[in-house]
């Protein structure tokens, strides 16, 4: 039996699914629940180096987890990584292209 390491997140949730969706639209390629870094999963990667992130408005509102999305953020930046997160509110009101790629 394989086991999954403590930072990969194996479900989509439905702010995951409408991204996901919203990117195939568009015809952009991605991974799912990528690993990276061995310090994150994030929810979709796009090549060469964008980390995008759908996050929940309630948990990634707690004080906690906006420091952990701080440095996660801040080491894949430093790494070369462009980071983007999205609320839960964002994706369901509907993702502009800008939001993303600007």
């Amino acid at each position: 039996m394989v086991e999954t390491p403590p930072f990969v997140q194996t479900r989509n949730t439905d702010i995951e699914r409408l991204l996901g969706q919203w990117l195939n639209q568009h015809n952009i390629k991605f991974e799912e629940q990528k690993p990276v870094e061995k310090i994150t999963t994030v929810d979709f990667f796009v090549k060469p180096n964008l980390c995008l992130y759908a996050d929940g408005d309630y948990w990634h509102s707690k004080e906690d987890v906006r420091q952990r999305d701080k440095r996660i953020n801040e080491t894949l930046q430093i790494k070369g990584y462009k980071v983007v997160r999205l609320l839960g509110s964002e994706i369901k009101k509907g993702i502009r292209y800008e939001s993303i790629f600007n």
